[in-house]
């Protein structure tokens, strides 16, 4: 589980050597504390946010893992229109910037020799999911349309 020290700004990989030791619930729940949407969770007096803070993958963590393939279904998009509605524009920019990171850390994995298969959203999984990731009303819309569009990419199924 990774989340961010908000304290000291640095990531933590709760379950790690030599980490912030805590049991599951609290390490997936700080791993869930998206900032503006939850509460930071406080472990041994430490206040813990999602791990997204840091990165959206945390995919160079599996850099040194000598893994041999990698898939990966984050929050950057495979392709970004241009919305003419605030919130859209908001919503489009940070998944440039959650892209332009995950390519970074892509590069670094690959470079270890392992196989990294980006899944990402497309247009028809960015339509389903509007501008806001935590609607509640979306779910399920979400679930179906990103269990299609994720078989339809996956070169082993067609």
């Amino acid at each position: 589980m990774v989340a961010v020290d908000i304290d000291s700004g640095s990531r933590v990989l709760f379950g790690a050597p030599g980490e912030c030791r805590t049991d599951l619930a609290s390490a997936v729940t700080s791993s869930c504390a998206v900032p503006a949407w939850f509460a930071p969770v406080q472990i041994d007096g430490r206040r813990y946010v999602d791990g997204c803070a840091w990165s959206d993958t945390n995919l160079d963590l599996l850099a040194c893992a000598g893994l041999e393939e990698v898939v990966l279904a984050p929050s950057s998009a495979g392709w970004i229109d241009r919305p003419r509605g605030v919130p859209a524009r908001v919503d489009r920019r940070l998944r440039r910037i959650a892209t332009r990171r995950l390519l970074h850390e892509t590069r670094l994995v690959r470079e270890t020799g392992a196989r990294v298969r980006l899944i990402v959203p497309g247009r028809e999984d960015l339509a389903a999911m509007g501008v806001n990731p935590m609607d509640p009303l979306l779910r399920l819309t979400v679930l179906e349309t990103s269990l299609r569009t994720t078989a339809a990419a996956r070169p082993d199924t067609a």
